[in-house]
């Protein structure tokens, strides 16, 4: 089974889709086909993918996708995923990831958005997460 999920935002002029998948191999030859993308190897988790604008199109709208296996969806994976995004987005229109103060607004920002959006996804599709495979040790104090 597969869910698909567009996203557009104007002020970056970008689409993107959110994917998930059972059958993720597929799902990237898909896209390595419809995208013109080149890869040797698609055994991961998840992926970003990106297919930026041509210079003939009136309008700079770049194309990313975000596809996640379903089976191995953690909240881990997502963040990661979304900062990957966040970078190319950022650097495929030259804006500088650290910004003018070096506090990295221009990437927090971005990151923040996307990870609201993605998560709303999940939501939607009411995926239940799996717990990460990194061990973390909460203490409250």
């Amino acid at each position: 089974m597969e869910a698909k999920y567009t996203y557009l935002n104007d002020l970056y002029e970008f689409s993107l889709e959110i994917v998930f998948t059972e059958n993720f191999k597929q799902t990237i030859e898909r896209y390595s086909i419809d995208w013109g993308i080149k890869g040797d190897s698609w055994d991961f988790e998840a992926c970003v993918i990106s297919k930026p604008a041509t210079k003939n199109s009136h309008r700079s709208l770049g194309k990313y996708a975000i596809i996640y296996r379903r089976e191995y969806l953690t909240e881990n994976i997502i963040s990661h995923e979304i900062n990957h995004l966040t970078a190319f987005i950022l650097e495929d229109r030259s804006i500088d990831l650290e910004g003018k103060n070096g506090d990295y607004e221009n990437m927090s920002w971005l990151n923040g958005l996307l990870n609201e959006v993605v998560r709303q996804a999940v939501r939607e599709e009411k995926i239940k997460l799996k717990k990460s495979k990194i061990p973390s040790v909460l203490i409250k104090e």
